[in-house]
């Protein structure tokens, strides 16, 4: 999460997966006209050793007024149909509480699922049986390198920089040069990676979990 004289401020970019739709929003009003453009553009810069990775997904990016705005539309899209909401540790519970309503933090975080704590008791087993090496600093991105994910880690503030700098002055999609085009798909993709790495770990330690307790 970004600073401002060390104060916290509400994320610009929230990234969300699933199955295989992968959808962005977008609440920085300054950002709006990046918004556009997403479904039809993205495939046209994805890297090919991607290609085959995200060959079957969809992905769609909507900007939304704030960031309260972006949990209503989370609690009607995602906590539906006894769905849960996967997030990697406390921090995104944190976030919700901080800058969502009292009535959307309640309901959303009812059905909040911190992942972090099936992975790292997964982990841990696999370690006390030699599978596994210890990881230091249990990031999630930590997590996934050592099980070979590609994932490198990109600055939220840089990037949203050089976003601004590349728009400043601009209210049309089509008038978005290809760098800053190119730099906005890459940066949806590292979120993606996020979402998607989470899944790929969440999946693995439930069913080894479970498999564990059922012996």
């Amino acid at each position: 999460m970004e600073r401002t004289d060390g104060v916290r401020q509400p994320p610009w970019l929230l990234g969300t997966l699933r199955d295989l739709e992968c959808h962005f929003y977008l609440m920085d009003p300054e950002m709006k006209i990046l918004s556009r453009g997403v479904e039809t553009q993205l495939a046209r810069h994805i890297p090919e050793k991607l290609q085959e990775e995200l060959r079957g997904y969809s992905f769609s990016c909507s900007f939304v007024p704030d960031f309260n705005d972006a949990m209503i539309l989370l609690i009607e899209r995602y906590t539906t149909d006894d769905c849960k909401l996967f997030a990697y540790s406390n921090a995104e519970q944190e976030t919700i509480e901080m800058f969502a309503s009292p009535d959307q933090s309640a309901a959303l975080c009812e059905n909040l699922v911190n992942a972090k704590l099936a992975i790292q008791k997964w982990w841990h087993r696999q370690v006390d049986e030699g599978r596994r090496e210890p990881v230091e600093r249990k990031s999630l991105k930590n997590y996934l390198q050592a099980i070979g994910y590609e994932h490198e880690a990109q600055s939220p503030a840089n990037v949203r920089s050089k976003l601004l700098n590349g728009i400043k002055g601009m209210n049309r999609w089509k008038d978005v040069g290809d760098d800053t085009r190119i730099l906005w798909y890459d940066f949806l993709l590292y979120n993606f990676r996020d979402c998607h790495g989470l899944e790929l770990l969440t999946r693995k330690a439930a069913r080894s979990n479970h498999d564990k307790d059922q012996t």
